[in-house]
């Protein structure tokens, strides 16, 4: 398999940032060992992508926002897989449908897909909200319309184990 050998560089230039460190130009090419040249083509881009910012006084160089913004994407995610799981599996095991865990704008308290994308089968989805409010996720459970009813049971299910698993993410900081 092919190789891009010049996306190796930026990440080495990011893993060589300790917490809470600014580094200037000279430090981050001798700690990676490239001339200063290349360390500056390569920090100006990622400086344009937002991933490093340049303190304008000082002019070191630190993690930018796009930085921090996909890190909490990740971690967001990671959390989402690892505290919905067990409640996906919970409204598998009781109901015998299919469940889903997505990211999605749904803004309701739950709505109901009735067979607008497949004939026959209906699903209720629940959005996920952080401590502000704001949906980052849903979780859905879909099935035979016959068994799957929009109302009920299944409905309040679905919701209660959304509000679970909102209420267990905002406690994982």
């Amino acid at each position: 398999m092919k190789r891009v050998r010049s996306i190796p560089r930026p990440f080495e230039i990011l893993d060589s940032f300790q917490v809470e460190q600014s580094q200037s130009i000279s430090e981050i090419s001798r700690s990676i060992g490239i001339p200063e040249s290349t360390a500056f083509e390569i920090l100006s881009t990622l400086e344009d992508l937002g991933v490093l910012a340049k303190d304008g006084a000082s002019g070191l160089h630190q993690p930018g926002n796009r930085l921090i913004d996909l890190g909490n994407r990740v971690r967001i995610r990671y959390l989402l897989n690892r505290v919905a799981a067990p409640h996906l599996k919970a409204l598998k095991d009781e109901f015998d449908e299919k469940v889903y865990l997505t990211v999605r704008d749904c803004d309701q308290v739950y709505c109901v897909d009735d067979m607008e994308h497949e004939e026959g089968v209906r699903c209720i989805h629940a959005p996920l909200r952080n401590s502000g409010g704001r949906v980052i996720g849903a979780i859905s459970l879909s099935g035979f319309a016959q068994r799957v009813s929009g109302e009920g049971e299944i409905a309040e299910k679905v919701v209660g184990a959304a509000r679970e698993i909102s209420r267990v993410l905002d406690c994982n900081p």
